[in-house]
């Protein structure tokens, strides 16, 4: 199906009329002892008419409720996103600032490091001459 073709979304079920107003779906219906109409039922045209537009009441009806629910499920899961966001920050933020403090104390440690070599009496590896 390419991208400018429409999709039929309708919620509507046809139905095929006979000459003599028997309303089938369309399939034969073939019974286990060989008898083709045993199991199917038989209605008027008006009958088929009325059936038909109740079933298709309710399955606009079940559609409905469907789409309501997906809409439903759909706010739910973005609060529960934004919920899941917040506690995340909150529970990194601590680390992220003990990260921070421990590598700005590592480049404290290295500048007393540094400090220390270039005082002489401090660094026993350098000869003393004064």
């Amino acid at each position: 199906m390419s991208a400018n073709e429409e999709v039929d979304h309708s919620t509507t079920v046809d139905m095929e009329f006979l000459d003599d107003g028997v309303v089938t779906n369309g399939d034969q219906n073939e019974d286990l002892a060989g008898d083709p109409a045993a199991d199917v039922p038989s209605f008027t045209a008006e009958e088929s008419k009325e059936l038909q537009k109740h079933l298709n009441d309710q399955l606009e009806a079940c559609m409905s409720n469907y789409r309501s629910k997906v809409k439903q499920f759909f706010k739910e899961f973005v609060v529960f996103h934004e919920v899941a966001t917040q506690v995340v920050e909150q529970w990194k933020a601590p680390y992220e600032n003990q990260l921070a403090e421990q590598t700005r104390l590592d480049a404290v440690g290295r500048d007393v490091e540094q400090t220390m070599k270039n005082i002489p009496w401090m660094n026993p590896n350098q000869d003393m001459k004064w």
